[in-house]
């Protein structure tokens, strides 16, 4: 788009927005559990946040924390979820879908 343009982005996007809100499909459709996601996140927002001080007595903020390998034998009490507890922990899918590349990133023999 030409620099000339640019004052007329704001009026471009209020047009094309208009024509996908009129002619298109929404991208997501609501569902039922949208409105359980949306109280759960509203309660846990007004809830007393521990964590920063907890961080600010340990190392964890001052650089990268060296991972390492651990099995079930090294965990015996840590909690077994399935994945909708997990969906439910974590408010949604898209979280999830993101632990095995994360994880493979921090335990690659590379970094």
């Amino acid at each position: 788009m030409p620099n000339t343009q640019i004052p007329y982005i704001g009026a471009y996007v209020q047009i094309v927005v208009a024509v996908l809100n009129a002619f298109h499909l929404p991208r997501a459709t609501p569902r039922d559990k949208n409105s359980v996601l949306v109280t759960r996140i509203l309660a846990l927002a007004i809830q007393p946040q521990h964590l920063p001080q907890y961080l600010e007595g340990t190392e964890w903020l001052n650089g990268r924390v060296i991972w390492l390998p651990m099995t079930s034998a090294g965990l015996p009490d840590f909690p077994r979820l399935t994945e909708v507890e997990l969906q439910t922990i974590t408010l949604d899918v898209y979280p999830i879908k993101q632990v095995r590349s994360y994880t493979e990133e921090h335990t690659s023999d590379g970094t």
